[in-house]
Formats: C-alpha cells, structure tokens, sequence
C-alpha cells in the first residue's frame, strides 16, 4: 500500500513541531519504582502509531487498538533495555492514560467512562478509537516531519533517561532484572 506523503502549503510545519517536541516533553509518564526511571509506554505508543501510520496500516485519524497492538509490542522490545524498564507495559495503560496529555483522544462508544484499572476487555468494551490532535495529524502526515517527531520520542523521550551501556554494565544487573529483560525479548 502506498502511504501518502501530504504537505499543506500554508502550513507552518517546523512551528508545529516545536509545539509538539514541548508538548511531549512535558507529557506525564509514571516511575520505576526502584530505580524511578520514567516509564517509556506513552511515547512508545505515539512511536508506534506513527510507525503504523509509515507503513500504511493506519491511513486516516482513526487509531483502532488492534491495528497499532503488534507494533506497539515490537517497539517497546526494542527499546526495552536501553530505556532500562522492568517489565513491558501492556497497550491498554498508555492507550487510556495517555488522554490526559490533550493530544491523544478517545472515541467513547456511549459517552465517556473512567477507570483507575483499564484492561483490553474494558478498552474494546468502552472505547471505539483514539485518533491525534489535529495539528499532530497534520505532522504525521507528512514523511520528512513523522520520522523528525519519531528521533525525537526516541532520543528525548525512550532513551533519554540513559547514558549509555557502559553506564548499565557499571551498575550491574540484578539476576531478576536480567530475566525479566530476557523474557522481554
């Protein structure tokens, strides 16, 4: 499938994205308990979406659960190590959660709900889509301002909390934590 590359002509891209690199920086993301490293799952989310949105799995701002689920998966295995998590958090938490950062909304199938423990089943049950803010969408339509808004979730966002893998060897691994990174992958 080809992906379109659209480009508004009266549209100030690089403003745009200046608004939306602060806007991450600045998007609310929980703790590691032990080692209070931010956990990585909303901008892995975001990445993943604008993956699916690459490869033309995702074509229009309608972002169904099941369409970004793989990708999401193969992301965060990716970046498990170097951004040092405990365990790969499952889609459902960023999907809900990440609504609160104002750029991410969902499409409520009866009227909006709340939960403090949102689940797959109660995502399907509850929620229709997500889909961007529109300006956001705008970005990620356009190839050269997607993949600049994706280096910048990876490096400011997935990594960034990490020096480098001489840092991780010097403080040691735990024999848990090996597995758990283990069995992530």
């Amino acid at each position: 499938m080809k992906v379109m590359d659209k480009r508004l002509l009266y549209y100030d891209y690089d403003a745009a994205l200046r608004h939306f690199e602060n806007r991450l920086l600045k998007i609310k993301q929980g703790s590691l308990k032990r080692s209070r490293l931010k956990i990585v799952a909303k901008p892995v989310l975001l990445l993943a979406v604008l993956k699916a949105i690459d490869c033309g799995k995702i074509t229009c701002n309608r972002i169904e659960y099941d369409d970004v689920k793989d990708i999401y998966e193969g992301v965060f295995r990716t970046f498990f190590m170097k951004a040092r998590q405990e365990n790969l958090t499952p889609m459902y938490y960023p999907w809900y959660y990440m609504k609160t950062d104002e750029f991410w909304k969902l499409a409520w199938k009866t009227g909006e709900m709340t939960t403090s423990a949102p689940g797959e089943g109660w995502i399907k049950r509850y929620v229709d889509y997500a889909f961007l803010d529109d300006d956001l969408w705008v970005i990620a339509q356009n190839h050269e301002y997607r993949h600049r808004l994706m280096d910048f979730l990876v490096e400011h966002k997935i990594v960034a909390y990490v020096n480098d893998d001489a840092t991780m060897a010097a403080e040691g691994l735990s024999l848990k934590r090996m597995l758990v990174m283990l069995l992530a992958i």
